[in-house]
């Protein structure tokens, strides 16, 4: 069996992907709606609380909202989300390592 038939076999079978097509958009959509929201719900509280932090008199509060805004922005996005996810399985959540829909895994 040459490449390009097995190249046509893997990528290229329509009649497979037609089949399982709606399956895939409804559990996607749903689990990307839920993730969106959530990301957004959750992005703004804690954004508005570091803003707030920040233009705050205290420097108490001051000094903490700079340093994660300096250190954070800094960091590629990516390295964020595996720097938290890493540091919330080692702490031993066990609401978290249980469930994959933080991750973005969607298979189990």
């Amino acid at each position: 069996m040459d490449l390009l038939t097995i190249l046509s076999r893997t990528f290229f079978d329509f009649p497979s992907m037609m089949e399982v097509l709606p399956q895939m958009l409804a559990t996607g959509l749903v689990n990307t709606v839920i993730i969106s929201l959530a990301a957004t719900l959750l992005g703004t509280l804690f954004g508005l609380l570091l803003a707030l932090m920040g233009i705050s008199p205290s420097r108490w509060l001051r000094l903490p909202a700079r340093l994660y805004t300096d250190l954070f922005r800094g960091l590629p996005s990516i390295l964020t989300i595996l720097l938290i996810w890493s540091g919330l399985g080692a702490i031993q959540l066990s609401a978290v390592r249980s469930d994959t829909l933080p991750t973005g895994d969607l298979r189990a």
